[in-house]
């Protein structure tokens, strides 16, 4: 009777794993494919760097142009976004995203 229980949250304790790095290598990719385009690398080698490193994830890029005085030249954001995974087999439902953000460089 206790055992579905037990293996119930089992299964949601994976899942938060599996949502919590997958987030968490999104970030850290995000961040590095921002700062790399806003340093005046074109983006089909920011597409290409992101397929090497996760081929299941899907990049979109935006660039805000700079607004008043002391605002620079703007910034060139990244959003990736990936379906979760648990283990390599088993795709769930669930897409995690991110997005960050880098000033462009002169």
């Amino acid at each position: 009777m206790a055992l579905p229980a037990v293996v119930g949250v089992l299964a949601l304790c994976l899942g938060a794993v599996g949502a919590v790095s997958t987030h968490t290598v999104l970030t850290s990719l995000a961040v590095d494919s921002a700062r790399v385009w806003a340093r005046g690398e074109s983006w089909e080698a920011v597409q290409a760097r992101v397929r090497a490193r996760q081929p299941q994830a899907t990049a979109v890029g935006t660039e805000r142009p700079g607004v008043g005085v002391g605002m620079g030249m703007g910034e060139r954001c990244v959003s990736l976004s990936m379906p979760m995974r648990l283990g390599s087999w088993i795709q769930l439902g669930v897409v995690i995203e991110e997005t960050a953000c880098a000033p462009i460089e002169p």
